[in-house]
């Protein structure tokens, strides 16, 4: 079997990531994965390896007791190709799909299983898939709409931004007017602002600080320009934000 298993793991999977692993995994005994499903919960504990908890497999660990493990449902797994234990492929399970595709792609992965994890994690609100934005948004013509959460990566006129946001408004192309959970400054000292409509000022807390400026928690970005976009497909609105 390990000679016909493509070594193929994802160099960009990071936590929350809803993966599908396929291959063998061979040092005092042998594991089995066979299209397992299942999320990245840790990086940090071991340099080069992913702790990932399965939902559909339950032959592994506890994680070395990593409270979000179950008995057997968990199991390391290397970051980059080439590890000598294992042979097979570490992939991302949602990087083509998107937001309507995601209820059905859960209900038919639990079509043989009693228990309802699926349903667990469609309600879930930390739950994320990440979105491509040409595959997923722009070449179907699709867009974000008000109120969605997403968290992104993205930097733009002189501002990083590494986190969650809300979407406020588009263009009808790439470019979004997005409000962060705070105020935010640019390196070259402009800070977030209103908006550009009369409608913004309120949706992106708009005030005028002690010097004058008005200054709210909205910027422009362009979403091809992420390096990392997700969307929060349970979340809608501001809540999430923690706005103070």
């Amino acid at each position: 079997m390990k000679k016909i298993l493509k070594e193929d793991i994802d160099p960009n999977l990071i936590n929350g990531d809803l993966v599908i692993v396929d291959g063998v995994f061979e040092d005092y005994v042998i594991s089995v994965f066979k299209n397992a499903f299942g999320v990245i919960i840790n990086q940090n504990l071991f340099e080069n390896y992913h702790l990932i908890k399965f939902f559909d497999w339950n032959e592994g660990g506890d994680g070395w007791e990593n409270p979000e493990c179950g008995v057997k449902n968990c199991f390391y797994l290397p970051k980059e190709d080439g590890n000598k234990y294992f042979k097979g492929s570490i992939k991302l399970a949602n990087k083509k799909l998107t937001v309507d595709d995601v209820s059905d792609i859960f209900s038919s992965l639990n079509e043989n299983q009693e228990e309802d994890w699926w349903e667990h994690l469609m309600k879930d609100p930390n739950q994320k898939i990440r979105l491509d934005y040409y595959e997923d948004l722009h070449d179907k013509n699709k867009f974000l709409e008000y109120g969605d959460n997403i968290e992104v990566w993205v930097e733009g006129d002189g501002l990083e931004i590494n986190g969650d946001a809300m979407i406020v408004d588009n263009s009808n192309d790439d470019n979004y007017l997005i409000k962060l959970p705070e105020v935010m400054w640019s390196d070259g000292g402009d800070p977030t602002h209103c908006g550009s409509k009369p409608k913004h000022e309120e949706l992106c807390e708009c005030r005028e600080d002690e010097f004058g400026l008005e200054t709210g928690k909205c910027w422009w970005i362009h979403l091809s320009y992420t390096d990392r976009l997700y969307l929060y497909p349970n979340r809608k609105g501001n809540k999430f934000l923690d706005i103070k």
